[in-house]
């Protein structure tokens, strides 16, 4: 038996709240995104609000490679675009992984870039389509139905449509 309801998203934070600290994400320089003092602060963050790391987060298929540099396991920018996206998802870390896997695809499937690996922008997008989703921003980022969607549902209302009018006329 299927549930009910559906698991949603609780939102905790305004949406320009989170545009603010992302626009300061990239405005910093790779220095101050490097500290260790804030690497550290930035890991247990994400800890402390998904009850998880941040590498068991994200899919292995997804996960960058691994390096140290600097104490930092991944790039500072992904890291600092998930505790931003950690910071309004307390306690979600599945659900939120969905919509980051969904950004990952929407990147793919647009562009020619094959790679699966994680990028900072597939986080700030994972970001906007959460708040699209939630009806806070107009939607510019998740998928609409492509032609060949339409074209099937049309095919497929217009069998049915059929099969209506052959039983109403008997």
């Amino acid at each position: 038996m299927h549930p009910t309801t559906r698991n949603k998203l609780r939102i905790t934070r305004p949406y320009e709240l989170v545009v603010s600290d992302l626009a300061a994400i990239e405005k910093a320089a790779e220095s101050e995104l490097t500290d260790s003092a804030y690497a550290t602060q930035v890991e247990t963050n994400i800890e402390n609000r998904w009850h998880i790391t941040y590498d068991h987060f994200i899919p292995t298929g997804h996960c960058p490679p691994r390096f140290k540099n600097n104490g930092a396991v991944w790039s500072p920018h992904i890291l600092a675009a998930l505790d931003v996206l950690s910071s309004f998802t307390h306690g979600q870390a599945r659900l939120a992984s969905e919509f980051l896997e969904e950004a990952i695809k929407m990147r793919i499937d647009e562009g020619d870039d094959t790679d699966t690996v994680v990028k900072p922008e597939d986080v700030t997008n994972a970001i906007g389509i959460v708040y699209e989703h939630a009806g806070v921003i107009p939607p510019r980022l998740t998928k609409k139905g492509g032609k060949r969607g339409r074209g099937k549902e049309r095919r497929k209302a217009a069998r049915g449509k059929g099969k209506k009018d052959n039983s109403l006329a008997s």
